[in-house]
């Protein structure tokens, strides 16, 4: 079981971990977590080797918020420092989770820094886990944390490049089957959360009564020009005859076609056919995430050629 701490402190004026929490749930993490607080800064390295080391955690998130004064910035260096050491001893990622206070012009931008920041590391801590590479589709794009993304400098002398394939303004379109409803319905879930942590909008959502007639739907996503790409859910549950092969491959050829047609990506997080409920429901998740990757990586590459 994977399990996350969370050293936090009491001098912060904001609940960092609140928003861990937050970030955990959306993104339909089930593992474990294990909290530590401590005074201030200057406490949380040892509560992040004590997470380590006493709490066998996998990954530590360092939340602080350090104070404006000079002394303060003298604290927060020492603990960057120290927890920089605790990282190496251990082998494992701190992610350090620092809003300085004086970042803020008032309380109000203060909170959505804090918010902003913790939520997206959150998500930097649930990739990492998942692998060294799992990062590597954001690597040089200018990803910011507690404010907007820089974007990636593009080569002045490239041609041809679609300056909105800059992941922060992508935008999707989203087709889910009501067949299987209790599939599709979570896949629907983990592609609405898996594209909220990549932060890629989904500006329109259809659904459909089943996969076989999800074509239609796309092609009316795709003829809007906002909508970059599609990524399609469903489930095709085998029954007692071929006839799920046939719904499957039919519906397939036909959103290829529209693909092709329209020359923007489509991806299917599709279970089946030839599969059962049960070997269904335990695609749910790596289909619906792999779809919505998948559509990222397509709208990024064709807008580089």
């Amino acid at each position: 079981m994977v399990k996350i701490g969370i050293a936090d402190t009491t001098f912060s004026r904001v609940d960092m971990f609140y928003f861990v929490q937050q970030q955990l749930q959306e993104s339909n993490f089930d593992g474990e977590t294990e909290r530590y607080t401590v005074p201030g800064v200057k406490d949380l390295p040892l509560a992040c080797k004590l997470l380590f080391e006493k709490y066998s955690c996998n990954i530590v998130l360092a939340l602080g918020m350090p104070g404006p004064e000079k002394i303060d910035k003298t604290c927060s260096h020492e603990a960057s420092t120290s927890i920089q050491q605790v990282q190496l001893s251990a082998g494992k990622h701190i992610l350090e989770v620092f809003i300085h206070m004086d970042e803020a012009k008032n309380e109000k931008e203060l909170f959505q820094i804090a918010k902003d920041r913790t939520k997206k590391h959150t998500v930097n801590a649930l990739e990492l886990l998942k692998s060294k590479t799992a990062l590597s589709l954001f690597a040089g794009k200018g990803r910011r944390q507690g404010f907007q993304d820089a974007g990636e400098v593009k080569q002045p002398f490239s041609k041809g490049l679609n300056e909105n394939s800059s992941q922060a303004n992508l935008k999707i379109g989203l087709v889910v089957s009501e067949y299987n409803k209790e599939i599709t319905s979570a896949m629907e879930e983990t592609a609405l959360a898996q594209a909220k942590a990549l932060r890629v909008e989904i500006v329109k959502k259809i659904f459909v009564p089943g996969f076989f007639d999800s074509p239609l739907a796309v092609k009316k996503l795709l003829e809007k020009k906002e909508i970059q790409g599609v990524v399609v859910l469903g489930a095709v549950i085998q029954g007692q005859t071929s006839h799920d092969e046939l719904v499957a491959f039919t519906a397939a050829e036909k959103i290829s076609e529209l693909s092709l047609k329209y020359d923007k990506p489509v991806t299917l997080g599709v279970c089946g056919p030839r599969i059962s409920k049960e070997d269904a429901v335990k695609r749910i998740e790596p289909y619906s995430k792999r779809a919505v990757e998948g559509v990222i990586k397509l709208i990024r590459n064709l807008g580089d050629v």
